[in-house]
């Protein structure tokens, strides 16, 4: 049984790890310090904090067993449950049970039942959501009928008779834990291939390979597992034989890495790329789905990759439900009904204001589709009886599922040239032909908008005339305004009309 132990004085008191190691005839690592606090076991910049963090990536332990300040459960509880929770998940990754050491209440600061109880509050919490288990010293502490006998003068650190209870405590929750564990021994064939296939995923790529001996080193220091030098080609036989690419090239040693990825590190850096662009995306949910996209790479490559990946600097949404949204729609087209939910805008003070007169939208869902740098909603719209587009993170909230079957879509519909025509030049009008005058010079913007399948025809020798299908609002105003007059409409009249007017109307601002 191999432990690790993480704490300050309350842990390392009247060698209490020593102690452990020889009760249960195990190897025992402590890490501690005199008045430590989690937040140090995971800064890499303390020298706690790097052997903390170096040895739950590169060697294999069963149990981690983790002590914060009382102080700081008492005092700042948020961070307290913070840094126990990545302490826990950074045990689990290495394939220990993470223990909560839960300490006893101080006698020098007031009410020590109290001090208890706030400590052991925090530590279920985290047990919670963690799945580790809790060390309940502090309740044999308080169960005591002869308290005085367990602090040491201080009334903080204990006394030989309270580290002993912490002793028999910290063995009997350990013993009983491996007793409950799976009967697969760490060497077990099975376990060995699955931790070496885990192992080559990890560290290894055709730029960095490893020799079979730093192979058969690295599963014994992470994993606790020794390689007879015979039968580590016989599992990389095994992984092959599963399908898995295991490429080998001989030199002074055979030296091995792992082909099969399911993305290439460009493939990777261009799907980050977009990741971090999306304005649809939060920054929030930007940073997780980078974090998953890098962990499916080697090691040597993601370090790579994460020195290439800068944030753009974009706006992004702040709609965190944006993926709920997106799945409650497409759940809805799957299986063919309508939806309702509420569509916003924002007011002078960036408040949500509800269109449709505060009422939902009611809509059968078509489409939905990524253009530019959001997500958008294609669908029939009871409120209008046309189709209209929707800006996915402008939802609300996650769209309510209804009984009733989507209205089908109207005849000639088709999602290809809908995109090309219509889409990014949304709104609340019904989509209308519209002819437009163009410069020569405009014809790669005409066709980054809306396609090269766009129907033009040369009409002098310095500009066009491009056909094109839009919802002939602001959006649109706005886009033909930015190109100081290098572009006219030319039909249908009502457009010109419209058109006309908005631009006296912003005219009339400068008078």
């Amino acid at each position: 049984m191999r432990i690790l132990m993480l704490g300050n004085s309350l842990t390392s008191a009247n060698d209490l790890p020593r102690r452990l190691a020889n009760a249960l005839r195990a190897d025992v690592t402590a890490h501690t310090r005199g008045g430590a606090k989690l937040a140090e076991q995971l800064n890499p910049k303390t020298e706690m904090g790097a052997r903390t963090l170096s040895a739950l990536q590169t060697r294999h332990w069963d149990f981690v067993v983790i002590q914060g300040a009382g102080t700081e459960a008492v005092r700042t509880p948020e961070r307290f449950r913070e840094n126990a929770v990545k302490l826990c998940e950074a045990a689990k990754k290495a394939g220990a049970k993470p223990v909560l050491f839960v300490t006893w209440g101080y006698r020098d600061d007031g009410d020590a039942a109290a001090w208890y109880a706030a400590v052991k509050a925090c530590c279920e919490a985290v047990a919670e959501q963690t799945g580790a288990i809790l060390a309940d010293v502090g309740a044999d502490f308080l169960a005591s009928d002869d308290p005085d006998s367990l602090y040491a003068p201080d009334g903080r650190h204990p006394a030989e008779e309270g580290t002993r209870l912490a002793l028999e405590r910290l063995t009997a929750v350990l013993s009983a834990e491996k007793e409950e564990s799976p009967l697969v021994a760490a060497d077990d064939a099975r376990v060995r291939i699955l931790r070496l296939y885990q192992l080559l995923a990890e560290m290894t790529d055709e730029d960095n390979m490893l020799t079979g001996g730093q192979i058969r080193a690295l599963m014994r220091q992470r994993y606790g597992i020794e390689i007879h030098r015979t039968t580590l080609p016989r599992d990389m036989a095994a992984l092959r034989e599963a399908g898995i690419e295991i490429m080998s090239e001989r030199g002074q040693a055979w030296r091995y890495y792992l082909s099969d990825r399911a993305f290439s590190v460009p493939e990777l850096r261009v799907l980050i790329d977009a990741v971090q662009s999306s304005k649809f995306i939060t920054a929030r949910k930007s940073g997780v789905l980078t974090e998953k996209l890098m962990s499916m790479t080697s090691k040597p490559a993601e370090a790579k990759l994460r020195r290439a990946v800068h944030a753009t600097g974009k706006s992004k949404s702040d709609n965190e439900k944006g993926y709920y949204i997106v799945d409650a729609v497409n759940e809805a087209i799957l299986e063919d009904r309508q939806i309702s939910f509420y569509y916003f805008d924002y007011d002078g003070e960036k408040r949500h204001v509800f269109k449709n007169d505060g009422e939902p939208y009611v809509v059968s869902p078509y489409d939905l589709l990524w253009d530019g740098d959001y997500y958008y909603l294609i669908g029939w719209c009871e409120a209008r009886q046309a189709i209209r587009v929707f800006r996915m993170d402008r939802i609300e909230r996650q769209p309510e599922l209804l009984n009733e079957k989507r209205v089908p879509p109207p005849k000639g519909y088709r999602i290809e040239s809908y995109t090309r025509e219509v889409i990014r030049m949304y709104g609340d009008r019904e989509p209308v032909p519209v002819t437009l005058e163009c410069d020569d010079s405009l014809m790669k913007h005409v066709v980054d908008r809306f396609g090269l399948h766009v129907e033009t025809r040369k009409i002098a020798p310095d500009r066009f005339a491009a056909f094109v299908k839009v919802s002939a609002g602001p959006t649109f105003f706005r886009w033909v305004f930015g190109w100081g007059g290098l572009m006219r409409i030319v039909e249908p009249d009502d457009v010109v009309e419209a058109y006309r007017r908005t631009l006296i109307d912003e005219l009339k601002l400068y008078d």
